[in-house]
């Protein structure tokens, strides 16, 4: 089965989630491989790990689920922010 693991990053006071990431994987072992990717190589997210200012939400999904990148969409937001 697939896997969607959410995880929202709360800010220091507490209150505020600041961020929500969503790592997906055909399996949970491949959704946990690009948590500890980014985990590994973004020094405000391990600080936020390091600290418990996360929530982590792992839910098991169809794999008809998995979002498809949509190039067209992608460019037309790059023009728009460009």
């Amino acid at each position: 089965m697939a896997c969607k693991r959410t995880v929202d990053i709360i800010e220091k006071d507490g209150e505020t989630i600041n961020i929500t990431l969503i790592f997906w994987g055909e399996t949970a072992r491949e959704a946990d491989d690009h948590f500890e990717g980014l985990l590994a190589t973004c020094p405000w997210f391990k600080a936020a790990v390091d600290e418990d200012r996360v929530t982590d939400e792992i839910e098991t999904i169809s794999s008809d689920e998995l979002p498809e990148v949509d190039e067209e969409e992608d460019e037309e937001e790059y023009e728009e922010t460009g």
